[in-house]
């Protein structure tokens, strides 16, 4: 199955194609001044004429229709930090228009958050 990551952030939108644990392509692109359209873009590149589950995160997670489940950003860099290093209990994401701490449990869970 392929999965599309989305997130539609204030100044960039980020996406990652993947299936299973492997990075199958990636996208990079200036949200501008239309955050729908490129959150659009971003999804039609990526997707081709595959059959994809697609999450999206971020500030403009509610804008992809085709969009099959949205999530926090906070929630997200919880289970993509966990991924990447699962003995992480911390994570500083400075973004575009605030930043955000998060802590984690042990159960790799966010126990507490401030932005």
């Amino acid at each position: 199955m392929y999965v599309i990551g989305i997130d539609s952030g204030s100044t960039t939108t980020k996406g990652v194609l993947m299936q299973g644990t492997e990075i199958i392509e990636k996208v990079m692109t200036v949200t501008g001044g239309s955050p729908k359209r490129t959150i659009k873009e971003v999804y039609q590149t990526l997707k081709g004429d595959r059959e994809v589950y697609t999450v999206t995160t971020g500030y403009g997670r509610d804008l992809l229709p085709e969009s099959d489940k949205k999530v926090t950003e906070i929630t997200c860099h919880g289970k993509g930090a966990t991924f990447l290093a699962s003995d992480i209990d911390g994570i500083i994401d400075i973004g575009g228009q605030d930043s955000k701490v998060i802590l984690l449990d042990r159960e790799n869970n966010v126990r507490d958050f401030l932005i």
